[in-house]
Parts: C-alpha cells; sequence; structure tokens
C-alpha cells in the first residue's frame, strides 16, 4: 500500500492573515516573479485596467504565466488564465463569458473577437514604479479559472492564499524543493502546485514539450522532489516506459499519481522511499491541501 501521510500535517511558516491579498502574501517569496509581477502591474494601471476588470492570460512560459497572473490580481483586476491545450471553440466561448477587457496574448497572437484591447508581454509600456491601487482584499475575486466545459470557477484572493499555504503545510515543501507539475498549464491543478511553489521558495519546474517517445528521459532528466501527474494516460506511459528505473528518480518524495490499482501498487512497491498521492483531480483548488 502507498504510505499514508502524517496524521499531523507540518505547520505552515507562514499563516494565513485575515483579509491577506495573493500579491501580498507572496511579496516574501521568488523575487524575480514578485518583481516582474510589480513591474507588470504597474503598466496594466497605465493601461486602464482597474478594479474588477477581466484579463484574460493566453499560455506563456511557466515563469511568465505565473507574474501575468500576479500582476492582474495585485490590480485588483480578474485574471482568467487559458489553460493549454483547450480547443479553439473552447477558447472562444471562455472569451465570450468573461467579457474581457485586455487579453495578454503569446507573441504573434490575434486578439480574439470581443476583447477590446490586446497586448502581448513584452509590449507592455515599461512602467517606473507607480502608484499602484489599494492592495485587494481577501474576499476580492482574484482569479476565473474555465476549464474542458462548464463556467468558470471564481476564487478569492483569501482562498488561493489559503490553498497554497496549506499545500505548503500539508506536503511539506521547502526551498530545496523541484516541484514539476505535469498538468495544463493556467488550469487549477497548475496554479496551485505553481503557487505552492512560489510561497515555499521551491524551483518550479516547467513540464517538458517532447515526442512520447522521448517523455521518460526528459521527465526524469528534471530531477524532481515532487511530481504531480494526474492525467491517467500519462502517469502509465510513465510506468510503462521500457526505461522505467526507481534509480532514475533518486531524489523524488512525493509523486501526485492517478491510474489503476495495480499500477500504484507498483509505483508502492519500486518507489518506497516515495510517498503517493493519489486521487481524483480536483476541480477546486482545495482539493489537494485538505
Amino acid at each position: 500500500m502507498p504510505t499514508r501521510l502524517p496524521k499531523t500535517p507540518v505547520q505552515s511558516p507562514n499563516p494565513v492573515q485575515p483579509g491577506s491579498s495573493l500579491p501580498e502574501a507572496l511579496l516574501h517569496a521568488d523575487g524575480a516573479v514578485t518583481a516582474l509581477a510589480g513591474r507588470w502591474a504597474s503598466a496594466l494601471v497605465k493601461l486602464g485596467v482597474k478594479a474588477e476588470d477581466q484579463v484574460l492570460i493566453a499560455p506563456h512560459p511557466v515563469f511568465e504565466m505565473l507574474a501575468a497572473i500576479l500582476a492582474v490580481a495585485r490590480c485588483g483586476a480578474r485574471a482568467v488564465p487559458m489553460a493549454a491545450g483547450l480547443p479553439a471553440n473552447r477558447l472562444a466561448e471562455i472569451t465570450t463569458l468573461s467579457h474581457a477587457r485586455l487579453v495578454l496574448n503569446g507573441a504573434g497572437g490575434a486578439a480574439p473577437q470581443g476583447v477590446r484591447q490586446a497586448v502581448t508581454l513584452a509590449d507592455l509600456p515599461d512602467a517606473a514604479p507607480t502608484r499602484l491601487p489599494p492592495a485587494p482584499r481577501g474576499d476580492d475575486a482574484a482569479v476565473v479559472i474555465f476549464g474542458a466545459a462548464g463556467q468558470g470557477a471564481v476564487f478569492s484572493h483569501a482562498a488561493l492564499v489559503a490553498g497554497t499555504r496549506g499545500l505548503v503545510a500539508r506536503y511539506g515543501l521547502r526551498p530545496s524543493d523541484r516541484v514539476l507539475p505535469v498538468a495544463p498549464l493556467g488550469g487549477a491543478e497548475w496554479l496551485t502546485w505553481a503557487l505552492a511553489s512560489l510561497d515555499a521558495g521551491a524551483t518550479l519546474l516547467d513540464a517538458p514539450e517532447t515526442h512520447p517517445d522521448d517523455w521518460y528521459g526528459a521527465i526524469a532528466a528534471t530531477r524532481p522532489t515532487v511530481l504531480v501527474i494526474p492525467d491517467p494516460q500519462r502517469m502509465l506511459a510513465l510506468v510503462q516506459d521500457e526505461d522505467f528505473s526507481a534509480t532514475d528518480f533518486p531524489a523524488l518524495r512525493y509523486l501526485r499519481a492517478q491510474g489503476p490499482a495495480d499500477m500504484l501498487r507498483r509505483l508502492a512497491q519500486d518507489l518506497p522511499q516515495v510517498r503517493l498521492i493519489n486521487g481524483y483531480a480536483p476541480r477546486l483548488v482545495a482539493g489537494l491541501p485538505v
């Protein structure tokens, strides 16, 4: 059987303060990401983004994606990350449902119909530090996540801070960790682990984009200590690879895996030093922390 988590979770070193906003709560975290988010927040204010506006964020490289979400949230607006891999008709539907004021496009991306303004991150005005609006309140909306179907799920600043701190505490994330979430960029599960990595000062890894035949080697080469693969098919592909060996993951201490019981039993046997996190992929941020 997989090793059980301790009954008493580790206490978070950064307890949630009532009314915490997401950017304020993460100010102590990775300086490069939060500094970039601060500059982009000033640029967005210059562009006229204000409280309760909704800003679409097209898929970007992992650190830019995270900084863009924090920048929009700092303005008091609502970040609407467009998860990677969604079909074109779903992206068009999200654009319509979000009533977005602006879209932060990838390089060369066309502005979706119905959005008043489109800009790439590289083209954001170079804004000197400026007076930002007052920090959002904890119960203000920060992020709206649209999945493969259905309406968007709205997350407040306080909910994201609590979920982030809960994940850090529950799994004892620390600065020495290397966290690899192999989940759709911009989706709820990716965002949970990305924010938790930032909060813990851990290294957030970008899932390699490679041919399926090379996927196993590419994952192993990242040397993760926390590996998150919520997609059962991808997890099976990893385990069933003819090169699979526990020796390729010497630093791994947590594995978020989903799949059939025989696969989980094999993982527990082959990776006795690793704690398995098994469960259906949560559609809301709180699933993993609790």
